[in-house]
């Protein structure tokens, strides 16, 4: 860790040193010295410490140096560790300053360092040139009006596949969808299908958007995806050229474009390499996704953060509406240019929630530099100059209130008031603040306008080439969702994260579900019916189809909606407010606040009952195995040997079930939820018959590794199907019913281990298969669930590309080794010997490789890091770790202290646990419940830890004379705390992420949970070894010691009842003293362990938790079937037609 920080500390001084003697250095100093500059203050290393501190304060000096300077039209100059220092042109001279020829001001070289061409694209002649530039500048603004259709329809298969079709409540990431919809849309353009929905594709371009110091590899990627296509492109367009009777017809995409100008090129051969084609295609998606994207989550952002009351997501639906009737239900190039509301709250946006505070840099590269205004010195070459662009966009010299988002800022007054007139009943006015901030000209303003206060889309001769295409993109994306989509406002509006320059992209998420047959309707009144075959793109959604024809009984005036707007009668009177209010009264509530009558009930029938039943039996026998080998243990490893590896006969089997549980949750994701469950119990039945035939602890330790694996596998499944079948807000209730069969076994567990160890310790394993063969016969009588075919296809092929090969072959045996060396340590090997070491680092150095992998390269990683980025996720998972600590040490070392301590028998000592056990069950069951009912998880870790803290410290008062009434109360405590956090963790990680991630949390959930049970039995043996080999010296007798020494005390614990009439009682006595002492290390160790959770509960969020479910894999509710007529009949869950 330390050599880590120096590596990294050192690197970063040489970066600031670079920047600092590149720009400060070369006999520029004396120009820097001139100028003022803001964050530079008199001190030594004055510029090395502003370049430092540019890493936050860049924005705030670029405002202080606005205000100072660039009102007094005074050049100034901000320091910047990524760019090096700047000078900022003041407003009126940036006309004049950017009009300067390329041989003055270069604008190339900025635009690839801040693309990263020249390290991203490796071909040179590529990188070079500017075809790329030339192909957006020309042919696609040129053949616009014939692509637009192409990029419609793209933008209705990316929400399809990103937003879904039903019309549940979700939880959606706003960046996410943005960047892999304008991905694709924009692709729709460049090369076409199928590419432009080749997910790998995307993600690949996803990817390359945000890691820009590692898009090269991203880069490589793209092109090797996209190099079957235009290989097969170059040659049906070769055998075009070479017969023009060739039966095929070129497609109007970029691809085709380039080819084109590679044709008419000086050397066409060199220049139809497809490597070099691939990159020409992959690189005009580097100047497209950027900007688009993050134009399209601010406008989300700004639009859902208005007041409802204004109406400002109803006008704009409106206008898209009335646009999209008046040409047709298609969407044409001049359909788009007539969305002008649409075009000025995009405009608003860009103005509001800039990309960055400081851009559109240009370098001077004349030798004599370039003299500005109020500059004593001429700006000498290879120095940046850039404009404050959020600065002057928020001046409200310029624009009036000029913080605030005012959608219609740019329209024309006429066109909004047209526009909300059709919103207010009769007799009502307009909300005052719609209006009063629209231009003060009186005239609409086009997004894609330049003028000296807006740089949205660049300035000058040099202005973004592609932004008539982005606008296209940017508003058919708006229509789309405004017309299909209801989406909840926010209270607040979500901030980006601000580095350096740049306002990163924000992680919100916002609850959106597919519109509603009513809303569809309300929609449609705007327009004119028409035929089905007039949609080639579903803007509408389907379902209104069947809502054309409205029964006259149902409505109050008891004439059709759609027969009154034919009639030229609707709108006319008050009976359209009425019937809008008869159909839905909360059609367009779109605040936090749910209805309850909104609220989707999840199905209960018997196929539900069949399918949680299964879980349940699962979920005991899984823990059966946990906890039924904590009183057999001694008995098993005094028989077979073993002793000093009794530690692995436990954790191989909680190692095997951890270190493949990431792969599970993406396996429940690509292939549904049934097979992968029905596997993992055919692997757990395996590796019981394996574990109890075992005649020797290597196999013993096989078997409980391939036990191991299906137990894992059981532990993600049973809380991922789980969370299919019951809301959020029910989760807590649900779960704690399956937790408390845990529960259960472990009650059962210790008692049956002891009873079965001293007859036959085979059963201990063998109790498993009949149990198993139940709940997999129930499987696969009940489980009929959906398969979610979401962002899949249904090729088998397909689906597995999307698992983790890579980071799951890294992540295996860096668990493996690292957990190695902490088992062999202080035990079988001093804590300096190689053995241990060796094993230790290797495993540290895997983690760190497979969480960099994670977060940088995997393209569908097991563990996303974005589960971490939400605090009360990432404080949830941590109180996971922690508890499964405690559950541990309290599971595996009560027993310990009761056969070595009390001297009883392995039976008596699971008897004697059944407080902890049965306390457990009952306070998971209640504080589920309790959390279903309330709503309310912060209070239930607060309390569950305190009460762990609280039994760990009168843990640490058992000794031999401890009364059995104060033994069973203090584990009652114990349980209390333990139980209560059973069922409340994985709803409190989950209500922070969206449904899609169900998966993936609760595998992480699981991994953590296990990977917790590992170190709370791995550390806790550790160190009771170490105390009671420390303590050994107390015990007289020199073979006895001899026989406790080297982890070989666990064992022993068991046969402390059969020989303590053959121990002297002075030395029994010793040996139950040394016992004491070592597990009162074990119960102080778990008492800080319960403090600091307890401490850590306070970086959790009060969230509300979902009353909806919203899931691609619950129950398939209906089944159709024909009676003996012929008529379609339906089958409900419950078997009811």
């Amino acid at each position: 860790m330390v050599i880590s920080t120096y590596v990294i500390v050192s690197a970063l001084i040489i970066v600031v040193y670079y920047r600092y003697w590149f720009y400060h250095g070369k006999g520029r100093a004396r120009f820097w010295v001139s100028q003022p500059a803001i964050g530079v203050r008199k001190q030594r290393l004055a510029w090395l410490r502003a370049t430092l501190r540019s890493l936050t304060q860049t924005q705030v000096w670029a405002f202080e140096g606005y205000e100072r300077y660039s009102k007094q039209n005074t050049p100034f100059v901000v320091p910047s560790l990524d760019r090096g220092p700047q000078v900022i042109v003041p407003p009126r001279q940036i006309k004049k300053v950017y009009s300067l020829p390329e041989n003055i001001l270069d604008v190339d070289d900025t635009q690839d360092q801040t693309l990263q061409i020249k390290w991203t694209v490796w071909d040179k002649v590529v990188a070079k040139e500017r075809l790329h530039v030339y192909v957006v500048r020309n042919q696609l603004n040129r053949n616009l009006k014939n692509i637009t259709e192409a990029i419609a329809s793209e933008i209705d298969f990316g929400f399809n596949r990103m937003w879904g079709t039903e019309s549940d409540w979700k939880d959606v990431k706003i960046w996410d969808t943005c960047l892999r919809i304008v991905a694709g849309a924009a692709n729709g353009a460049f090369c076409g299908q199928p590419l432009c929905r080749n997910p790998e594709f995307l993600d690949c371009l996803r990817d390359h958007a945000m890691t820009a110091a590692l898009c090269r590899y991203q880069f490589k990627r793209a092109v090797k995806i996209c190099l079957p296509f235009v290989k097969d492109r170059l040659e049906k367009t070769a055998k075009l050229k070479a017969d023009d009777s060739y039966p095929w017809t070129p497609p109007n995409d970029g691809l085709q474009w380039i080819i084109e100008e590679c044709y008419s090129s000086r050397d066409p051969a060199a220049q139809l390499d497809p490597i070099r084609v691939c990159h020409r295609v992959v690189l005009i998606n580097d100047v497209s996704l950027h900007t688009s994207s993050f134009t399209l989550q601010n406008f989300i952002l700004d639009l859902m953060s208005t007041d409802p009351s204004l109406g400002y997501v109803e006008t704009l639906r409106k206008e898209c509406a009335n646009v999209l009737r008046q040409s047709n239900g298609v969407w044409t190039r001049d359909a788009v240019n007539n969305l002008k509301l649409v075009d000025s709250a995009i405009r608003e946006s860009m103005r509001v929630s800039t990309v960055g505070t400081i851009m559109l840099p240009r370098k001077v590269i004349h030798p004599d530099g370039i003299k500005l205004e109020n500059c004593s010195d001429p700006i000498p070459a290879g120095v940046d100059i850039g404009i404050p662009i959020q600065p002057i966009h928020l001046d409200e010299n310029i624009y009036p209130d000029a913080k605030s988002y005012h959608p219609f800022r740019f329209a024309q007054p006429d066109e909004v008031r047209r526009m909300q007139e059709s919103f207010v009943p009769e007799g009502e006015s307009i909300e005052s603040g719609t209006t009063q901030h629209l231009s003060h000209e009186g005239k609409q303003t086009l997004a894609a306008t330049l003028d000296d206060a807006f740089f949205g889309f660049g300035v000058g001769r040099h202005a973004c080439p592609g932004r008539f295409f982005a606008l296209v993109e940017m508003k058919l994306f708006v229509a789309h969702f405004l017309l299909n989509y209801e989406l909840k406002h926010f209270k607040s509006r979500p901030q980006p994260a601000k580095i350096i320059w740049l306002n990163y992209p924000s992680d919100a998420s916002i609850r959106v579900r597919k519109v509603s047959v009513v809303l569809s309707v309300q929609i449609t009144l705007c327009m004119r019916p028409m035929q089905a075959h007039s949609y080639p793109v579903n803007w509408i959604d389907p379902r209104v189809e069947a809502a054309w024809t409205v029964d006259a009984s149902k409505t109050s005036t008891g004439y059709s909606p759609i027969r009154r707007y034919m009639d030229g009668t609707l709108g006319q009177d008050r009976d359209k407010m009425a019937l809008e209010s008869e159909l839905n009264p909360h059609t367009f509530s779109t605040t936090d606040e749910e209805t309850p009558e909104a609220t989707a009930k999840s199905v209960k029938g018997v196929r539900f009952w069949g399918i949680f039943a299964s879980l349940c039996l699962l979920s005991f026998i899984s823990a059966l195995d946990v906890s039924i080998i904590t009183t057999a243990l001694p008995k098993i490893t005094a028989e077979i040997g073993g002793g000093e590896e009794f530690v692995w006969i436990a954790d191989s089997f909680i190692v095997a079930s951890a270190v493949l549980q990431p792969l599970f949750g993406q396996v429940a994701d690509a292939f549904g939820r049934q097979i992968p469950i029905i596997s993992a119990t055919t692997l757990f039945l395996v590796g019981s018959g394996l574990a109890g035939g075992a005649h020797n602890v290597g196999l013993l330790i096989a078997g409980r590794s391939i036990q191991g694996i299906g137990a894992g596998g059981i532990y993600v499944l049973i809380d991922i199907v789980c969370c299919d079948l019951v809301p959020l807000r029910e989760r807590g209730k649900y779960l704690g019913l399956m937790f408390s069969w845990s529960g259960v076994a472990a009650a059962l567990g210790p008692p049956v281990g002891g009873a079965l160890a001293q007859s036959n310790w085979r059963w201990v394993f063998w109790i498993n298969l009949p149990i198993c063969g139940v709940a997999l016969i129930m499987l696969l009588i009940f489980m009929k669930v959906k398969k979610g075919t979401h962002d899949l296809d249904g090729a088998l092929s397909s689906r597995a590309k999307r698992l983790d090969y890579l980071g799951s072959f890294i992540f295996v045996p860096s668990l493996i080794s690292l957990l190695l060396g902490l088992i062999m340590g202080g035990t079988q090997f001093p804590w300096s010997s190689f053995r241990v070491i060796l094993p230790l680092v290797l495993g540290a150095v895997g983690w760190l490789l497979f969480h960099v992998y994670q977060h940088y390269f995997a393209s569908h990683p097991s563990v996303p890091s974005r589960l971490f980025r939400n605090r009360t996720s990432a404080t949830a998972f941590l109180l996971t770790f922690t508890s499964s600590i405690i559950l541990q040490m309290t599971s595996y070392f009560l027993p310990l202290y009761f056969q070595a301590v009390l001297a009883t028998t392995t039976l008596e000592s699971g008897t004697y646990f059944l407080p902890f056990a049965l306390g457990s069950l009952v306070f998971a069951v209640v504080s589920g419940s309790l959390l279903t009912k309330f709503g309310a998880y912060r209070p239930l870790h607060a309390a569950a830890f305190a009460l762990s803290a609280i039994a760990f410290g009168l843990f640490t008062l058992l000794n031999k004379s401890t009364t059995k009434v104060a033994w069973a109360f203090f584990q009652l405590i114990a349980s209390a705390g333990c139980g209560m956090i059973l069922s409340v963790l994985l709803p409190a990680i989950l209500v922070g992420l969206p449904e899609s991630d169900v998966a993936s949390a609760s595998a992480t959930f699981s991994f953590i949970k296990n990977f917790g049970y590992i170190w709370g039995v791995t550390i806790s043996g550790i160190i009771f070894n170490a105390a009671f080999d420390k303590n050994l010296n107390f015990i007289s007798d020199q073979d006895l010691r001899d026989q406790l020494r080297g982890g070989k005390a666990y064992a022993f614990a068991s046969q402390v009842h059969s020989q303590k009439a053959t121990i002297d009682p002075p030395v029994l006595a010793e040996v139950m003293g040394v016992y004491v002492t070592s597990l009162r290390v074990i119960w102080w160790v778990g008492l800080g362990i319960s403090l600091v959770s307890m401490l850590a509960v306070a970086g959790e969020k009060h969230l509300e938790l979902r009353t909806e479910l919203q899931t691609e894999y619950g129950i398939e509710k209906n089944e159709s079937r024909l009676s003996s007529n012929g008529e379609k009949q339906v089958l409900n869950d419950k078997g009811d037609e």
